[in-house]
């Protein structure tokens, strides 16, 4: 089943590498007999929850921690996600020593507070009362001026944390992996429950086989990535995409289901599989 151009599917996701890497092919055009897309939006994490609390997209990336939010509205996929293994999510400061001897109560910059980033720090420090909401990209220099005590990064912020003379606190995907011995779920890609079944399964296929293109086309992939992406360098880019578009993101599996229930066991989970 497919739309007509008068009635492509809407959708938008990050402009995160990982992302743009998976879309890549979809959004060009590269691949025959695909549900027809209309052009993509581009937006930080945390305006992409947004949109799903407001049911915008036909298809939209989000943070895992907020799919209970929209469980009525939408569908997760089984193809497209991101899920760490024994990565995620830092916790970052200037001084780590200063740190761990001050009394007062930190003030935390979160990426969002409906992220899987401020779910995974609420879970691992409860204590942790005083976050505060900062775009995603500006959460280390933030922190490197003192605006904050500490700052939880994500997406390419854990490769380049350290060129802010940041120190790691901690890493939440190793510490996840070490208490449930499974990969971590960091985003998900929803469809909209009403459209037709073979339609929402058409969409899951097609975003596998734009994974297959990506991985046969790097280098042009990587000219997409590289229009979007908050860090330049090309290193940066190709291990932020290898450490976080996986055999989980072409197929949860059964693993990645074990996972997804672990980080939201109070939610029914509804997965399509493609």
């Amino acid at each position: 089943m497919s739309v007509s151009p008068s009635s492509a599917l809407t959708w938008a996701f990050s402009p995160c590498p990982n992302d743009t890497y998976i879309f890549y092919a979809y959004a060009h055009r590269k691949l025959t007999q695909l549900p027809v897309m209309a052009q993509p939006h581009l937006c930080d994490i945390a305006a992409l929850n947004d949109f799903a609390r407001r049911g915008t997209f036909d298809v939209l990336k989000i943070s895992a921690a907020v799919y209970p939010e929209v469980a009525t509205e939408y569908q997760i996929l089984a193809s497209g996600g991101a899920f760490g293994k024994r990565v995620g999510p830092i916790l970052v400061a200037r001084n780590k020593t200063d740190l761990l001897l001050k009394k007062e109560p930190w003030k935390v910059a979160i990426p969002g507070f409906s992220t899987t980033a401020n779910l995974l720090l609420n879970y691992f420090h409860p204590e942790m009362k005083h976050a505060s909401e900062r775009l995603f990209s500006e959460i280390a220099s933030a922190v490197a001026n003192g605006e904050y005590d500490a700052g939880v990064l994500i997406h390419e912020g854990r490769f380049t944390y350290q060129e802010y003379g940041l120190e790691l606190l901690e890493d939440f995907g190793v510490m996840w992996q070490q208490e449930k011995e499974l990969p971590l779920p960091l985003g998900l890609i929803c469809v909209r429950r009403t459209l037709p079944l073979a339609l929402r399964q058409e969409v899951c296929q097609a975003i596998k086989r734009s994974i297959d293109y990506a991985r046969a086309h790097t280098a042009e992939a990587l000219q997409y990535m590289r229009q979007h992406a908050q860090e330049m360098e090309d290193g940066v880019i190709t291990e932020h995409v290898r450490l976080y578009v996986n055999e989980f993101s072409e197929d949860l599996g059964a693993r990645g289901r074990s996972a997804l229930a672990a980080l939201l066991p109070d939610t029914t989970l509804d997965i399509l599989s493609c």
